[in-house]
């Protein structure tokens, strides 16, 4: 049995919360995230796409923008993503920011309409995919996957289908995968 020299808590089977990343639903709903951007308690080194709505039970409700709040984050977040830790941060700094954060006011998301959300989100991830990949590049991932779309097709449609038929997640990760393609090549 090897001996373990160095446990970095934010990289091993413990898991603390290294960023939060806000849903793409109504109000202040923010998911805590390991240092491998997957929610909290998912299995260590898991290495496929998650959609966090499917963890939208696990997120925290803040009253307020958490934006706003002080001395609690790297700076540079973005809108969508809040960083307690860098590369360079202390373990007194993370434990001071992580604790000021847990005694801000915060609850489980309440009424979260997660169909509206995978709905915007798979709106949002097709149209991004034309653009950057083309038509026909989604017309074969959609088909790929069951679906039917063409340059008539109300995206709409396509994105209540695959909702409705449980390929959304698959659909989401195929056109993420499309698009950095495209991008590795340009």
């Amino acid at each position: 049995m090897k001996e373990v020299q160095y446990v970095d808590l934010l990289q091993g089977p413990v898991q603390l919360p290294y960023c939060l990343r806000r849903l793409p639903v109504t109000g202040q709903v923010w998911l805590p995230l390991n240092r491998s951007y997957k929610p909290l308690g998912t299995p260590w080194g898991l290495r496929v796409w998650v959609d966090y709505l499917d963890f939208a039970e696990h997120a925290m409700q803040f009253d307020s923008d958490p934006h706003e709040w002080t001395e609690i984050w790297e700076p540079g977040g973005h809108s969508d993503k809040l960083w307690l830790k860098n590369a360079i941060t202390t373990a007194a700094v993370y434990r001071g920011r992580r604790e000021r954060l847990m005694r801000k006011p915060w609850g489980p998301p309440e009424k979260l309409d997660i169909a509206n959300a995978r709905h915007l989100q798979l709106t949002t991830a097709i149209g991004e995919a034309i653009a950057t990949t083309g038509w026909e590049v989604v017309r074969k991932v959609t088909v790929g996957l069951g679906l039917k779309f063409d340059r008539e097709s109300d995206v709409s449609l396509v994105v209540t289908d695959a909702v409705g038929r449980g390929v959304n997640s698959k659909l989401y990760s195929a056109l993420r995968s499309a698009r950095r393609e495209v991008k590795n090549f340009a």
